[in-house]
């Protein structure tokens, strides 16, 4: 079960959700994230590189690199189709937890420098550098979410709810 907040902050009734960015991956709204994150960053004059289905990348979430004069930047888009209703960003720290071998930590721990959260349903982007969200995650007292899968195998997501009126307040909100 979940803790929802609604619009006015305040804690609104118990709901099951599901947040499985896994099963997002082949979703053609989260492809088309990456190519509306992509132009952005075109218009705003930056050389960037869409990473997102080639196979060396995958171990380190990447689906952009943006140039800089001294290196890159690495980016992971996430795409997220419920933060419209929920306010919330969904800061996946464990994403399999089971009775199996298959342990995994969660996005907020992958090798990229910044997480582009689109919420969907508004084309809002939320720039979150990740260094600065963990410690925010970890500083502030925020909401745990649980959310249970059954296939491949069963096991829990666990992660932190950012509620976004807070996100908004340490990081660039852009429309898309």
């Amino acid at each position: 079960m979940l803790e929802i907040k609604g619009r006015d902050g305040n804690l609104g009734e118990m709901m099951k959700m599901s947040y499985n960015f896994k099963e997002q991956v082949n979703e053609p709204r989260q492809k088309q994230a990456v190519e509306l994150c992509k132009n952005y960053l075109l218009s705003d004059g930056c050389e960037v590189t869409d990473v997102s289905e080639d196979p060396k990348f995958y171990k380190t979430g990447a689906d952009l690199i943006m140039q800089i004069p001294d290196g890159e930047i690495t980016i992971d888009v996430k795409c997220d189709f419920q933060a419209h209703s929920t306010f919330n960003i969904v800061v996946e720290f464990i994403e399999v937890a089971s009775d199996r071998k298959e342990q995994k930590l969660g996005w907020i721990y992958n090798e990229v420098e910044f997480i582009y959260y689109v919420i969907w349903e508004t084309k809002e982007l939320i720039i979150l550098d990740k260094k600065i969200l963990i410690k925010i995650c970890l500083e502030k007292e925020l909401r745990g979410y649980a959310s249970h899968h059954n296939k491949p195998f069963y096991y829990y997501t666990f992660g932190l709810l950012l509620p976004l009126q807070e996100a908004r307040k340490h990081f660039k909100s852009i429309n898309l």
